[in-house]
């Protein structure tokens, strides 16, 4: 969402209602959640805070979370609107029809992955911030679904794509196949840089999943 960049209180009041208006059993953020000093933005936070899931709202950490706020300021803004930061940890998700395990990783510093790997016995989703952490998979082997945000779509075609590119980002938007995973990038709801897009559309990603964590998803665009 980039809150604080372009974004004004309507829009963030839009994407809310959006999201909530889906009935969701789960939602994520998956970074670049702020983009200002925190301080500066209470008027936002509280309309985020409305955010409503069966099963809770998490967050990861994107870079931009950090360009301006400390990483504990972070976390606990997030803490205190009630969405729980997975940063490199693992949060059951039990339901009497579905169980797995929802995995977060931090963009800049992953820890062991070997230990979160050991953590996790069940079916996973992992959420992290940037397309190319996939190869993360590799030892998060029960990873049925990776969900992550950051290339905004490439926002401006073809310029966008070509950044990306030397980022060495391998997707720049919508459901690919890694291994044996299913990975969805997210264009984001917000704008980062300069306030408009061209040839993308800003994204809230609706994703149905049937208890084998399969399934195609739907999407809203905004």
């Amino acid at each position: 969402m980039h809150i604080g960049e372009f974004t004004t209180t309507e829009y963030i009041k839009h994407i809310v209602n959006e999201a909530n208006s889906t009935n969701p059993d789960l939602i994520v953020l998956t970074g670049d959640i702020i983009s200002v000093p925190i301080s500066s933005i209470q008027k936002e936070l509280d309309i985020l805070k409305t955010l409503k899931a069966k099963n809770g709202v998490y967050a990861v950490i994107g870079n931009r979370d950090l360009c301006c706020n400390e990483e504990s300021s972070f976390m606990l803004a997030m803490n205190n609107i009630n969405i729980k930061t997975l940063n490199n940890e693992i949060d059951s998700i039990n339901h009497e029809s579905y169980s797995f395990d929802l995995i977060g990783v931090n963009d800049s510093k992953h820890i062991d992955l070997q230990s979160l790997y050991e953590k996790s016995t069940n079916s996973s989703i992992l959420l992290a911030h940037q397309p190319k952490s996939v190869s993360i998979i590799d030892t998060l082997t029960n990873t049925k679904i990776m969900l992550c945000g950051h290339t905004h779509g490439g926002q401006i075609l073809p310029f966008g794509e070509i950044m990306l590119k030397r980022q060495k980002q391998p997707y720049l938007s919508g459901l690919h196949k890694y291994k044996n995973s299913d990975i969805y990038v997210n264009s984001g709801a917000g704008h980062t840089i300069i306030p408009w897009r061209f040839l993308t559309k800003g994204e809230i990603t609706n994703l149905v999943i049937n208890n084998r964590v399969r399934n195609s998803s739907q999407l809203k665009t905004i």
